[in-house]
């Protein structure tokens, strides 16, 4: 049962070689202009940009800052808006 259990293996790995092989002897395609697309460089961009920086962990090193919310004035300490 093992040799053929082998046999097995080595007949998908045969047909896997030989599919990677075909992919990597074929001819190189030449693509219209059309299909690409160009990324713009936005090192120029004039204004104030926030870079992120990336831990190896993935999670972003700097945050957007959360907007500040005055509290409600309390009326019953005299507090009161307007």
């Amino acid at each position: 049962m093992c040799l053929i259990k082998l046999g097995l293996d080595r007949s998908k790995t045969r047909k896997q070689a030989e599919r990677l092989q075909y992919i990597l002897e074929a001819p190189r395609l030449d693509t219209p202009d059309e299909w690409k697309v160009e990324i713009p460089d936005l090192a120029g961009l004039e204004g104030e940009v926030q870079t992120t920086q990336w831990s190896p962990g993935g999670k972003s090193q700097t945050k957007e800052p959360e907007p500040w919310i005055p509290e409600p004035p309390d009326p019953d300490k005299g507090e009161f808006a307007g």
